[in-house]
C-alpha cells in the first residue's frame, strides 16, 4: 500500500503543470514530502524506481558484538572454573588421607604401625625416617623409609622380586619403570589379599613403597 501511495503521488506531480520558477533543492527526495509517510526511510531514486535500504545503525552492530563477546567471555570462565574445581573434586573423591612419620622402628610398633596393616613387619631393626601416607577410604597407602646399608641383605630376604601388578591401577607399569630409570629395584611382598611394591636403593639403605 506504501508503494502504491507513492506511485499516486508520483503520478499526481506528473501531472501538474511545470513551474519553472520553483524547482526542488538539489539532491531532495520528493517522496519525504508524503503527509502519511511518519518514518520515511532512506531512498534512493535511480531511472524512475525506488530502491529500499535497510537501516543498519552502530548501535545494532554494537550490540551484536557485545554478545558475542559476553558468550566467548564465559566459555572461558567456565573452563577456567572447571580446570580449578577438577583436583578438588579428585581430592574429594580419594577420601581422607592419613600421614604419619617415625623416627625409629619402636616408635612405629609403639603406634601399632604394622598391626593395623599399613606396612608388614619385615623392616630391619635398624629402620628409621619411616613415613606413611594412609587413605583410609580407598585402603592404599605410600611412604618411604630408610636402613642401614647393612641390613638390606636382611631386608631382601623377605621380599620377592617385582613381575607384574595385577589388580593394580593402569599404568602402574609405566610407573615401574620410571622408577627403575631412576636405579630403584622394585620388590613385592603379599600378604592375605594386601600386596606392597617396593622400590629399594639397597646400597644406600632406602625404599619407597606403595600398598594396595
Amino acid at each position: 500500500p506504501q508503494h502504491r501511495e507513492d506511485r499516486e503521488l508520483w503520478d499526481g506531480i506528473e501531472n501538474q503543470p511545470l513551474d519553472r520558477t520553483k524547482r526542488p533543492a538539489p539532491g531532495r527526495d520528493i517522496t519525504q514530502q508524503h503527509p502519511r509517510n511518519e518514518n520515511p526511510i532512506p531512498r534512493l531514486r535511480t531511472h524512475g524506481a525506488l530502491i529500499l535500504f535497510p537501516q543498519l545503525t552502530f548501535s545494532t552492530v554494537s550490540l551484536a558484538f557485545m554478545k558475542t563477546a559476553l558468550v566467548i567471555i564465559l566459555s572461558l570462565v567456565g573452563v577456567l572454573v572447571a580446570l580449578w574445581l577438577f583436583p578438588l573434586f579428585e581430592y574429594l573423591a580419594s577420601g581422607p588421607v592419613v600421614e604419619s612419620r617415625y623416627e625409629s622402628l619402636l616408635s612405629a610398633r609403639t603406634d601399632r604401625l604394622f598391626e593395623r596393616g599399613w606396612l608388614p613387619d619385615i623392616l630391619p631393626n635398624s629402620t628409621f625416617n619411616i613415613h606413611t601416607s594412609n587413605n583410609l577410604d580407598l585402603n592404599v597407602s605410600d611412604g618411604e623409609f630408610s636402613f642401614g646399608p647393612a641390613d638390606g641383605p636382611t631386608f631382601i630376604s623377605h621380599v620377592q622380586p617385582f613381575h607384574s601388578a595385577q589388580g593394580r591401577v593402569r599404568d602402574f607399569e609405566d610407573y615401574v619403570s620410571k622408577m627403575q630409570k631412576k636405579r630403584f629395584t622394585p620388590y613385592t611382598y603379599t600378604s592375605d589379599a594386601t600386596t606392597w611394591v617396593f622400590f629399594c636403593k639397597v646400597e644406600e639403605g632406602y625404599c619407597e613403597y606403595t600398598m594396595w
